[in-house]
């Protein structure tokens, strides 16, 4: 949840090791994102790009104007809720940036980037074509596709304040978003990912343009399109572009009564040929 606060400072940082900035990227499935979004400012992004991947940690950290990413910061948990807390900003920035790589670097994924006329990266969409729910990633894919940057990840979040609890929250979720995406990610589908626009950005159009984009190639295929979000705000943004919630469910540890719950996990999909948009 965003906090009123005037000494926020975004100091997420991480040292990742681009060792395998020459994995191949611009896929086929990349190439007809392009194409469709016929458009010299939105454009394929490396999965290792640092400003992709700070993008990414600002908009799910959260700020003081804009709420952190629910599912994420339930995650995180109670001892982080400060949003100027160096760790927690890094943590979020890396294990969302390393989900995404993986999505990014198989063979139908892709990271699509909205710019402006300056050059600046504003947004990045990272998005994959599926043909039913993805497999469970092998340990040498992961490290392949996310290089030095899940080792960090994994030593900061064993340092963390309630590691233990943390990691269970964590299992959760990966349980949770595998059950939804395995219950209404069958079949041809695209599958997207993850959607981060730089907080000074939001409102301006980089989301729009880049969903629409990927609506558009799934049309081309008459495929639906799934993804999963956290809360009716972000369910509505959503459905203003054909995507209709599907399911809501629980995040919540087993066995742990005593730890709070987060009860508005969504899962959308957006039919073949296009939903209701508003």
């Amino acid at each position: 949840m965003a906090v009123e606060t005037t000494d926020y400072k975004w100091q997420g940082s991480t040292t990742d090791c681009h060792c395998c900035c020459c994995c191949p990227w611009k896929t086929k499935y990349g190439a007809e994102l392009v194409a469709e979004a016929n458009n010299p400012n939105v454009r394929l992004v490396s999965p290792f790009s640092a400003p992709a991947s700070e993008i990414i940690g600002r908009a799910f950290a959260g700020t003081p104007t804009q709420d952190a990413e629910q599912s994420i910061h339930w995650m995180m948990g109670e001892k982080y809720d400060d949003l100027n807390n160096p760790q927690r900003q890094s943590l979020i920035q890396m294990f969302i940036t390393c989900g995404g790589r993986l999505t990014a670097l198989s063979s139908t994924g892709a990271m699509l980037g909205d710019y402006n006329e300056q050059g600046e990266l504003r947004a990045v969409l990272i998005s994959r074509r599926l043909n039913g729910p993805p497999s469970d990633t092998c340990l040498t894919c992961y490290l392949c596709c996310t290089g030095s940057l899940v080792c960090e990840m994994m030593c900061c979040s064993c340092c963390a304040p309630d590691a233990d609890n943390m990691s269970k929250r964590s299992e959760a979720v990966e349980k949770t978003f595998k059950k939804l995406h395995g219950t209404h990610g069958k079949g041809d589908h695209i599958y997207v990912n993850v959607v981060a626009v730089s907080p000074e950005h939001q409102g301006k159009g980089s989301c729009s343009r880049l969903v629409k984009t990927v609506s558009g190639v799934a049309d081309k295929s008459s495929i639906p399109c799934y993804l999963e979000c956290a809360g009716a705000r972000n369910a509505k943004i959503y459905e203003r572009f054909g995507y209709e919630v599907k399911e809501t469910c629980k995040l919540e540890v087993p066995n742990k009564p005593d730890l709070p719950s987060y009860d508005e996990l969504q899962a959308m999909v957006r039919p073949a040929g296009g939903g209701k948009a508003n």
